[in-house]
C-alpha cells in the first residue's frame, strides 16, 4: 500500500506539560490505526520524520513525540548526555498521553500501538507496561 500522506507539526497536552511532535497520516477518507513512535537518542531528527512518513504511507496515523522538547543532535557525546538527562517518567507520560490525543482525531480508529528505536524503544516498552491504553507494542 502506498497512500498519499500529509505530515505536519503536532501539539498535545500531557499530564507533564505540552508536547510537540511530528505526525503523518493518509489523506484518504476513513479512520486509520495509529502508532506512537519513540525516537532514538538523537532526538526528533530528519530520520525520525522520514520513518513517521513511511508508516503513514502504509496506512497508519504515525506520531513521533519530541521527548527532548526541542533539542536534537548528530553528535555522539551530546546524544549520550541528552539520553542521560532524559526524565524517563515524563517521557513515558508524554508517550502514554499521545493515545488520548490520537483518539481525539477524526481520522484515527480505536486502535493505537507504540514502538520505538534504541532509547525510544525502551520508553515505548515502559509506556506499554504502565498503561493499558495501547493495543500493540
Amino acid at each position: 500500500m502506498s497512500e498519499i500522506i500529509i505530515s505536519q507539526h503536532a501539539f498535545y497536552e500531557s499530564k507533564s506539560g505540552g508536547v510537540d511532535g511530528f505526525i503523518s497520516r493518509p489523506v484518504a477518507a476513513g479512520r486509520w490505526p495509529a502508532v506512537v513512535i519513540g525516537h532514538e537518542w538523537w532526538g526528533l531528527v530528519d530520520w525520525s520524520r522520514e520513518f513517521t512518513r513511511q508508516l503513514a504511507e502504509h496506512g497508519f496515523v504515525a506520531l513521533t513525540p519530541d521527548l527532548y522538547h526541542g533539542v536534537s543532535t548528530t553528535d555522539h557525546p551530546t546524544a549520550a548526555r541528552l539520553k542521560g538527562e532524559l526524565d524517563i517518567g515524563r517521557a513515558v507520560q508524554d508517550t502514554v498521553d499521545a493515545v488520548s490525543y490520537l483518539k481525539g482525531l477524526p481520522y484515527v480508529s480505536d486502535k493505537v500501538g507504540v514502538m520505538g528505536f534504541c532509547m525510544g524503544g525502551g520508553v515505548a516498552l515502559l509506556a506499554a507496561c504502565r498503561s493499558p491504553a495501547f493495543d500493540a507494542a
